[in-house]
């Protein structure tokens, strides 16, 4: 059958939309042409309906035309949502606080901000969400899905708004520049961010211990440390991790991937921050420096354990790379002098400066 033409254009005055009477507009407006077969032509509500089952309408087909953008709608009443787009008409307004909507489904979900009400809640960890889209991201955090990739490079996202910000970084769209040190950003709040890291700035703070970060997403990470939180489990072993980064990392024990290689002798780590580490060995760099003698060190840990010598803290010394530790008395541990002999103590397995890395 031949397909019925669009029954409805809309009028390119779009300053004509009104709310008076049942049509919802006013008598500027065209009325719809007639529908084929159709004695007179159908109210404004009406109309999406009568289209249904107008003679020659293709099933899927989208009648209504906005003139000013040319997309099209299966419903007069949904075409009548998006010229609200165009005249920035809100006729939904907020009893509480006067803000005010083109839909009632948008007005709903602001309420929820009074109400304080979250209906969504997630089956994994119970956390609940005042829109159900923000329940569908919260749930990557446990699948660890990344379903938006990147052409260009492969890179992958969780959600396609940050997809989308990393496009940009392909296209050279990096607008925002620090005045400090001139590092350029896709996004402001980027760049906000990053200007903390020059004004020490941290504004977000843990109501339970007072750890200050400049960042929210750090801080929502670090509460986890209180509550035991361990959202990301492994599908593999179950074990399960505060970090989706954590999770991703141990992922490569039962793959055996070791995708981070040393461009200087090739050796291959399954994390980005042992290489790093390990680099430094070609470098000679030591960028942890003790504030008070001066002595730098390649890793963190080890300026940690260096700086017990300066508290007083009687802490058992790493022992030197190629030498076999002997046991010591708690005697010949407390007589030693601060800065005293290298001790000989041998940590056991389950001691942490057992995994200190010898410094040279």
């Amino acid at each position: 059958p031949q397909a019925h033409p669009r029954a409805f254009r809309s009028d390119p005055d779009l300053r004509t939309i009104c709310s008076e009477g049942e049509r919802g507009m006013d008598t500027n407006w065209p009325e719809p042409q007639r529908l084929m077969g159709a004695q007179e032509a159908p109210t404004w509500r009406e109309l999406g309906e009568a289209l249904h089952a107008a003679p020659g309408l293709l099933p899927g087909e989208k009648p209504f035309e906005c003139r000013a953008c040319s997309k099209v709608f299966v419903k007069s009443s949904d075409l009548l949502k998006h010229l609200r787009t165009h005249t920035g008409e809100r006729p939904y307004e907020c009893a509480q606080c006067g803000k005010a909507f083109s839909q009632t489904s948008h007005l709903t979900q602001h309420q929820r901000i009074h109400s304080g009400e979250t209906p969504y809640a997630c089956p994994a960890c119970g956390k609940a969400f005042r829109h159900s889209s923000s329940l569908v991201r919260h749930q990557r955090i446990h699948t660890a899905e990344k379903s938006f990739h990147c052409s260009e490079c492969g890179k992958a996202f969780s959600h396609g708004s940050n997809l989308s910000q990393h496009r940009k970084i392909h296209a050279g769209g990096r607008p925002y520049a620090c005045a400090q040190c001139g590092r350029r950003f896709c996004r402001n709040s980027h760049l906000i961010q990053h200007e903390r890291t020059h004004t020490g700035e941290k504004p977000y703070a843990c109501a339970l211990c007072g750890a200050a970060f400049s960042q929210g997403s750090s801080l929502f990470k670090h509460q986890r440390v209180h509550t035991g939180e361990k959202p990301f489990a492994c599908a593999q072993c179950g074990r399960a991790f505060s970090h989706s980064s954590n999770l991703t990392q141990h992922q490569l024990l039962h793959t055996g991937e070791r995708p981070f290689r040393c461009g200087d002798c090739g050796k291959a780590f399954a994390k980005g921050a042992v290489l790093l580490s390990h680099r430094r060995i070609h470098t000679g760099e030591k960028p942890f420096v003790c504030t008070q003698c001066g002595r730098a060190f390649r890793e963190r840990p080890a300026l940690f354990h260096h700086q017990r010598i300066h508290t007083g803290e009687k802490a058992l010394r790493r022992p030197r790379a190629g030498m076999r530790a002997q046991a010591r008395s708690p005697s010949e541990t407390s007589s030693e002098g601060v800065h005293g002999k290298e001790a000989k103590a041998t940590p056991s397995s389950g001691s942490p400066t057992a995994l200190m890395p010898a410094e040279s």
